[in-house]
């Protein structure tokens, strides 16, 4: 069955690695039955450590690539003039609806000659297992 299906997405989420039978050090199974198209039906689902890892790799990249493009488009919105404070405050709103990678530890907003900027500490991804 692809794990496309949401009937599969909700079987692999319930399913724990600790309580699957161990084939030996890096494969585990265990068997599940369910209803699809009407049909009553035994599947099994097979973990994979070296699967798991290589998706862990390929999720930690997708992340740091998220986080380096998020940081380039906050440092075009540094570079941006605006006229009054609360104009930075509705492009910060927007810029921040967003982020998907980056969390906000302060903001801050400064003058300088109507031209304001904001300041964020970005923390990067790099390990999503911690």
């Amino acid at each position: 069955m692809p794990e496309t299906l949401s009937i599969a997405k909700g079987l692999l989420q319930r399913v724990e690695v600790a309580s699957m039978y161990r084939i030996d050090d890096t494969y585990h199974y265990q068997e599940v039955c369910g209803v699809y198209g009407g049909v009553r039906q035994r599947w099994i689902i097979v973990y994979s450590q070296q699967a798991y890892e290589r998706d862990l790799k390929t999720l930690n990249q997708r992340a740091l690539k998220g986080s380096e493009a998020e940081q380039k488009a906050f440092v075009t919105l540094c570079h941006r003039a605006f006229a009054c404070p609360e104009d930075v405050m509705r492009a910060w709103e927007r810029f921040q609806g967003t982020l998907q990678y980056t969390n906000v530890h302060e903001l801050k907003i400064r003058d300088n000659s109507l031209i304001m900027a904001i300041e964020v500490n970005q923390s990067r991804v790099s390990d999503l297992s911690a």
